[in-house]
């Protein structure tokens, strides 16, 4: 999965924030493999621009609407640099929802599959993009919704 954002530079949050992520019943990554998470645990990764270039045709197909994109970009075009658009595609970090609302959109989620509230601590380095989705250098999984 990939945050593509119209924000050039990371975030540092000045307080905790609460969001959300789709895990396994062994809580590891849904969308990806992995390993497991253990609850109140903190992790922490860098953030990681990707670099795989899209076709120059799909971004003229997508008229550099960001939200084509992001729609677009989430049916298998992951790796994804919009230098065209000015977007910023950030592959590498921990993945997260910012609203109840947004994570319960999410197609393909199956009853092996549990929400979790989690915590992006003070201090975490972070990028929203304008679907209510976020990336962050840490994370606590918190608990089952």
């Amino acid at each position: 999965m990939c945050l593509i954002t119209k924000q050039k530079r990371s975030k540092v949050l000045k307080k905790d924030i609460i969001g959300y992520k789709i895990l396994k019943e062994n809580l590891s990554p849904f969308y990806r493999g992995g390993d497991s998470y253990e609850i109140n645990k903190l992790y922490q990764t860098k953030l990681k621009q990707s670099k795989t270039p899209f076709p120059a045709d799909e971004i003229v197909e997508l008229k550099y609407n960001i939200n084509n994109i992001c729609k677009h970009a989430y049916r298998g075009y992951n790796n994804i640099m919009y230098k065209e658009t000015g977007l910023k595609v950030i592959g590498q970090g921990f993945h997260f929802c910012t609203t109840i609302e947004r994570i319960l959109s999410k197609e393909g989620v199956s009853e092996s599959a549990s929400i979790y509230s989690v915590i992006i601590p003070k201090g975490s380095k972070v990028y929203f993009d304008e679907t209510n989705m976020g990336v962050a250098d840490q994370i606590i999984i918190h608990d089952i919704i």
